[in-house]
């Protein structure tokens, strides 16, 4: 099975399987043109991340992918935690291994190391849920989506705070507006788990948030 793991540029990141995953694809969904990655040497628990860098009229440039370990699997020694990060360029058409410190990660909120910038994401209620989104906006910098129970967020990543860097809430609608301004995606969803949409909300499952589109103001 193949699933979604990040977006950007208008490409999809997808890998067959949801765990231990070796096999990646980068997709264009307009044109039904995909890049299948050499196979990564490194099995594992991972989180995805997709970054396309696009010429002036718009054609891709470049991609890379970069894969994160779960914080479970960071390794400490000390006073500092590795993260494993895995990272294939378009243009090695490569994969290779990097390991990043992260000395006192609680405290390192927003400071630049190695040009690795830790920063945290914007409370939510539903803390252990996966149904959220990071990607970038057209032209630089970020923006983060969750599904939050009964709302749906959206948030830009803006200069200014105490760290530097914060984020700003720049969309919130309920969950059940959603669902009745999308009939056929809800009646769809109920459908096909036999739950009754309340029931979806409040398992925050009703809908997934999987990317945002490159040039729109839009989440899909």
């Amino acid at each position: 099975m193949i699933f979604i793991v990040h977006s950007s540029g208008g490409l999809l990141l997808c890998s067959r399987g949801e765990q231990q995953q070796v096999h990646y694809y980068v997709c264009n969904p307009v044109t039904w043109q995909l890049v299948a990655l050499p196979e990564l040497p490194w099995p594992g628990h991972y989180n995805g991340l997709l970054s396309v860098a696009a010429n002036e009229d718009g054609t891709i440039k470049n991609f890379q992918v970069v894969l994160v370990n779960y914080p479970w699997d960071w390794k400490r020694q000390g006073d500092t935690m590795y993260l494993d990060l895995k990272v294939f360029s378009s243009d090695t058409g490569q994969w290779r291994a990097m390991k990043q410190k992260l000395r006192h990660p609680s405290l390192d909120v927003g400071r630049v190391s190695s040009a690795f910038v830790v920063l945290p994401l914007p409370n939510r209620d539903a803390k252990d849920a996966r149904n959220q989104c990071l990607g970038e906006l057209q032209g630089g910098g970020l923006r983060y989506a969750h599904f939050d129970f009964s709302v749906f967020e959206m948030w830009d990543l803006q200069k200014g705070g105490e760290n530097g860097m914060g984020w700003k809430l720049v969309h919130r609608i309920s969950v059940m507006e959603l669902a009745q301004q999308n009939p056929v995606a809800t009646d769809f969803a109920c459908n096909s788990t036999g739950a009754v949409v309340e029931d979806l909300i409040n398992t925050n499952s009703l809908f997934t948030v999987i990317g945002f589109h490159p040039t729109e103001d839009i989440v899909f």
